[in-house]
């Protein structure tokens, strides 16, 4: 059964995430010669990554004697993801954008041994603001990325 998410990445679209990722913004032709894929598939992934709102056209590259190649990067308003990492005595809250630019950060003191509920719901606090303060809904969150200190009871 086919996953209708705009997230789901066939391989081939997931070597170009990977590739824009690590590169940057980055033509058609140097995805296909660093993917080792032809320029009919990665032509196919680009546009299939365009259409659902993940990728998106940015300008043009350096020429090479012909026309200029057209770059390709995220499409930073596709969604946000929040990074957090908790420390024994705080945590770091961070949101970023699709092109991984950090949108907002913050520190904020917080004793794991009071356990996750209170931990976690401090967290969920804190997230709260930031969307506020950024002026994002809740519905343009993609993802979230959790550390913990030690063993994690699940």
């Amino acid at each position: 059964m086919p996953n209708n998410s705009p997230y789901c990445l066939t391989f081939s679209e997931k070597q170009v995430v990977d590739l824009i990722r690590k590169r940057g913004a980055i033509s058609r032709t140097d995805l296909a010669e660093d993917s080792g894929y032809s320029r009919a598939a990665i032509g196919e992934a680009i546009t299939s990554l365009i259409n659902r709102g993940i990728l998106q056209e940015v300008g043009e590259d350096q020429s090479r004697g012909g026309r200029r190649a057209r770059l390709v990067n995220f499409d930073p308003q596709a969604g946000y993801i929040f990074g957090i990492d908790i420390g024994a005595s705080s945590f770091d809250l961070a949101l970023a954008d699709f092109t991984g630019r950090i949108r907002s950060r913050i520190h904020t003191p917080a004793d794991v041994r009071d356990g996750p509920s209170i931990v976690l719901g401090i967290v969920k606090d804190q997230m709260t603001m930031m969307l506020n303060g950024q002026q994002i809904s809740r519905a343009n969150i993609r993802g979230v990325g959790v550390g913990v200190p030690g063993p994690v009871e699940f």
